[in-house]
């Protein structure tokens, strides 16, 4: 399992590190867009998205130390 976590681990930031760079891509996309309703929408559409896989990562990240917690025995608190 530890094996296994390292690697989860070392994929999560390097996810990470991409979510940040599509964030700034997408403000860049925004700032040249003048005012074209088109690539608006599209910057909007990469921001979007990239804060889905944000959030999709940050579960996963809950997920994958609730499932260590419990096969080590010890029971997290929620509180």
């Amino acid at each position: 399992i530890a094996g296994f976590a390292g690697g989860y681990y070392a994929i999560l930031n390097i996810a990470g590190s991409l979510i940040i760079i599509l964030i700034i891509y997408s403000g860049v996309r925004f700032l040249i867009s003048r005012g074209n309703p088109g690539e608006i929408q599209t910057a909007k559409n990469i921001l979007f998205w990239a804060l889905v896989g944000f959030g999709v990562i940050l579960i996963g990240k809950g997920f994958i130390y609730l499932i260590e917690s419990v096969l080590q025995g010890k029971m997290p608190i929620f509180l």
